[in-house]
């Protein structure tokens, strides 16, 4: 089960969606996008306030490769 973040954001945050394509042009000049990447890369950027403890346990997360935080 994936955990969710407890804290209040301190302002707006942002979600980035990356798709991976190729894009293969016809002898007649159309274009098809294949898809490279199952699933898109998603960033988020998020500022939080946090106390010591649990900044400590999400380095972990972050250090560990783990994603659920």
């Amino acid at each position: 089960m994936k955990k969710i973040l407890i804290e209040q954001p301190l302002s707006d945050y942002s979600e980035t969606y990356a798709w991976l394509t190729d894009v293969i042009e016809s002898l007649n000049g159309k274009e098809n996008r294949l898809q490279i990447r199952i699933l898109p890369r998603v960033t988020a950027d998020i500022k939080l306030y946090i106390n010591q403890n649990r900044h400590l346990e999400y380095f972990d997360h972050l250090k560990n490769g783990v994603d659920d935080v």
